[in-house]
């Protein structure tokens, strides 16, 4: 900002001589476009200044641990995923990491998304220029960490993402209990189930986990009675895909 003020301090009285007497317009002209030029310049200046004015509280590491992630994953994360990759390179505190998230969303860098029965984070385009203005501040050696560690966990975090495990106790001591494949954010297919206790709910999430794909397919030929009877509707194909 002061080099484009004092460039146009000095050039605007000298093209105004140029530009003088039947040049007037010229000069006018000249004399708006450099004022325009002075206040893009300004702007330009202004949101760069708020931006360091986020990342200057000494936090800004993690701030930009976070969006760096959410870049790498290049999918929505959960704040569970964002916090195991920042406990994996060095942050420990799950609430501080919530924190920093929450900080991000409010100054829109990025958004919450809900999805069945759970929020995903996903980055903003204010987060992506924050990222090209500042990514580099990072260690090479935290980025190549943190890239590393995401890109050998894709297929988990997307496994994890289109599976859904939620249980509640109940003062009998049993578990209200639900599984749920979801895609696009909606759920395709949800078991909702009273289980007596702490140990068949334990059994269910771990068979849940293992085969819910299974489960789904069980599911839908038990549906249609048999594969002779399914092989007109929807469920011939999903055999099909599941070489049924």
């Amino acid at each position: 900002y002061s080099i484009i003020h004092i460039i146009l301090n000095f050039a605007t009285p000298f093209l105004k001589f140029i530009f003088q007497g039947n040049c007037g317009i010229m000069s006018i002209m000249f004399k708006n476009g450099a004022e325009m030029l002075l206040k893009q310049g300004f702007f330009e200046f202004e949101r760069r200044k708020n931006f360091m004015a986020f990342f200057s509280n000494g936090e800004d590491k993690l701030k930009l641990m976070i969006l760096f992630t959410l870049e790498c994953a290049e999918m929505p994360l959960s704040r569970e995923q964002i916090a195991t990759v920042m406990s994996e390179n060095g942050v420990e505190n799950y609430f501080d990491v919530c924190e920093h998230i929450i900080d991000l969303e409010a100054n829109g860098c990025i958004a919450s998304v809900p999805t069945f029965k759970m929020q995903m984070i996903v980055m903003t385009p204010r987060g992506e220029e924050i990222m090209n203005l500042f990514g580099k501040n990072l260690p090479k050696s935290l980025r190549e960490s943190i890239e590393g560690f995401v890109d050998s966990n894709k297929d988990e975090f997307r496994r994890e993402n289109t599976s859904r495990m939620i249980t509640t106790p109940l003062p009998d001591g049993g578990f209200d209990a639900t599984f749920a494949l979801v895609e696009n954010g909606d759920a395709i297919f949800e078991i909702r189930i009273k289980l007596p206790n702490a140990e068949y709910t334990r059994l269910a999430e771990k068979n849940w986990e293992a085969q819910n794909q299974k489960i789904y397919i069980d599911t839908l030929l038990a549906l249609v009675k048999t594969y002779q009877n399914a092989q007109n509707s929807d469920a011939a194909e999903t055999c099909a895909q599941n070489n049924i």
